[in-house]
């Protein structure tokens, strides 16, 4: 005897393919959301909804929207229809078909709510549709239409039949809770487990607060305007020790931010673009290379590079660049498509191969490959060296040891116009350093020490302004001065300032703790509270202040009135 199902279940058999279809596409959306944020060689428009600007499925995975909480949206879409299967199988399995229908209109028609509310992000806000996402949409509303259909067939009154759905749950507390527990094992299954591989690792370095430019030739640089020493860098963004090299050259120019300047060069270790690399390596370093330059061109080339260095397994691409440094995208397109930024890489990686190079990264001083950070310091120590001495009143001094022109200087490590204007006169110090003295005057703008301050400010002034004079007792005050001038080391404690400068850990300890350092810091405080100081930088010459802005001008002048007269020109032989 032939077995027919009851025509009533024929609704579920007519839900069931829509289901699969609509697992299958969210499946697709997860992995094609994975791949566009980690494949790093994962080229743009090739998947196969990327039909163009308009219609592009992977311009909407990059985009923020498409996370919600702490799971991919499509991730959360393969949940939804998990829960709408449940009333598809109970559909099929139950007597009448009544209680699994109210159970279908409440997931699916909260599916069609969501499905309405992405569509209108997708179309206002990205200004980009996905074709499987708007299939998943098309999906359930043609489930919640045949749901919809099957009550009014049924002449069941939805309000009524959802009370009557709650109350049968509480009659069976067993479902409910199974149910429940589902639901709330694969949130907390979610949270605890599931990968961020969509949030970029943090920046290690801080924002630029050195000078930065573009040589002639188009590479990028910081450090000093005029400086003694150039290192040029050949680097490879997907590289690790590219990544950790970088960033302790940063801090080296930093401390030498008037002396020496850092030139950045591309050398992508890609086939792609660099012809001695002959099997598959860094997959994707040639892109980035040229999306660091394209950063460039709208002022944020470092900023680019870092990002990129502290996520070196993730995918870029023009527009998740464009949304995480807030550049125009259009311009970064074109930028990637212009010839001259492929020209540029080129001559890059011609130059690297002409030097011989077969690994990154690599570090020339005049064209003399480096051997090491003391190499690099050797030879900055050479060319940079400026006398210093501490004056007769104990305070530390850098520059002339018989100056024509004195700048004392007053000054809080926490205060980000100190930090400015700090480098502006060490650059006038290093380029007269037979004429110019800067000398150092600590005065933090914190509540802890001095009593200029009635709420608390620069709350680690004070004990930033012991670890510089306490460094100062080990012969170390202007390398721990630079240091404690950058933001990121305004947390820095002494075992890691001992660290960084070589110092005896110990002894820095026991001199930031002595009364005597705090006695002699608040004695110091009081010599600037004598001249009125209220405020950070101030300049004084001669005992004037002179704005920091004016500063270079008004040494300058002084430097132009002491210079001695041009010797007359001989008279003319008779």
């Amino acid at each position: 005897m032939e077995w027919r199902m009851p025509k009533q279940k024929r609704i579920f058999l007519f839900l069931l393919p829509l289901l699969i279809l609509g697992f299958i596409f969210a499946a697709y959306l997860t992995v094609l959301h994975v791949k566009v944020f980690t494949q790093t060689d994962y080229q743009a428009d090739s998947s196969v909804c990327s039909i163009g600007e308009k219609a592009n499925c992977e311009t909407v995975a990059e985009n923020p929207f498409s996370v919600f909480l702490f799971l991919p949206v499509s991730v959360w879409g393969l949940l939804g229809y998990l829960f709408i299967a449940v009333g598809v199988g109970a559909g099929l399995l139950a007597r009448e078909r009544r209680l699994p229908l109210l159970y279908l209109l409440g997931f699916v028609g909260f599916a069609c709510c969501t499905s309405l509310i992405l569509g209108y992000i997708s179309i206002t806000k990205i200004t980009s549709i996905c074709i499987f996402c708007f299939g998943t949409y098309i999906i359930n509303f043609t489930m919640l239409g045949l749901v919809a259909f099957a009550l009014w067939k049924d002449r069941v009154n939805p309000f009524k039949g959802a009370l009557e759905l709650v109350l049968w749950f509480f009659r069976h507390p067993l479902f409910l809770g199974a149910l429940g527990a589902t639901g709330v094992g694969l949130l907390v299954a979610g949270y605890l487990w599931f990968p961020r591989y969509w949030v970029p690792a943090e920046v290690t370095t801080g924002e630029v607060t050195m000078p930065t430019g573009v040589t002639s030739d188009g590479h990028h640089w910081m450090g000093a305007e005029q400086p003694l020493v150039v290192i040029e860098e050949y680097s490879d963004y997907e590289c690790p020790s590219c990544a950790t090299y970088h960033y302790q050259m940063r801090e080296l120019v930093s401390r030498h931010a008037d002396t020496v300047r850092l030139v950045h060069r591309d050398y992508p270790l890609d086939k792609a673009c660099n012809p001695i690399v002959r099997e598959p390596f860094h997959l994707a370093a040639c892109e980035r290379a040229k999306l660091a330059r394209c950063a460039g061109r709208q002022g944020r080339f470092w900023q680019a590079g870092d990002l990129m260095y502290a996520n070196r397994n993730t995918r870029f691409s023009a527009y998740r660049l464009s949304l995480a440094l807030d550049l125009d995208e259009g311009l970064m397109k074109t930028c990637m498509e212009d010839p001259v930024i492929a020209d540029q890489l080129k001559r890059d990686v011609a130059a690297g191969n002409a030097l011989g190079l077969d690994s990154t990264p690599a570090f020339f001083i005049d064209g003399e490959r480096m051997q090491g950070f003391g190499h690099i310091e050797k030879i900055i120590n050479e060319r940079g060296k400026l006398e210093t001495g501490v004056d007769e009143s104990g305070h530390p001094w850098i520059g002339a040891a018989a100056p024509q022109v004195t700048i004392h200087e007053f000054s809080d490590y926490q205060c980000p116009f100190c930090n400015r204007f700090h480098r502006d006169v060490r650059r006038l110090v290093a380029q007269n350093p037979k004429r110019v003295r800067l000398v150092h005057h600590q005065f933090p703008l914190d509540q802890a020490c001095n009593r200029l301050l009635t709420k608390p400010f620069h709350k680690r002034a004070c004990h930033l302004a012991k670890l510089a004079n306490c460094a100062a007792k080990q012969g170390a005050f202007w390398p721990a001065n630079d240091l404690l001038y950058q933001k990121e080391h305004h947390g820095i404690d002494e075992a890691g300032l001992a660290s960084k400068l070589k110092l005896d850990g110990a002894a820095l300890a026991a001199c930031v703790k002595d009364p005597a350092t705090a006695e002699a810091l608040r004695a110091e405080i009081e010599v600037a509270l004598f001249h009125k100081l209220d405020s950070t930088p101030v300049f004084l010459i001669d005992g004037r202040e002179v704005p920091a802005k004016q500063l270079k001008a008004e040494v300058e002048r002084r430097l132009g009135a002491m210079s001695p007269a041009p010797a007359p020109a001989p008279a003319p032989a008779p």
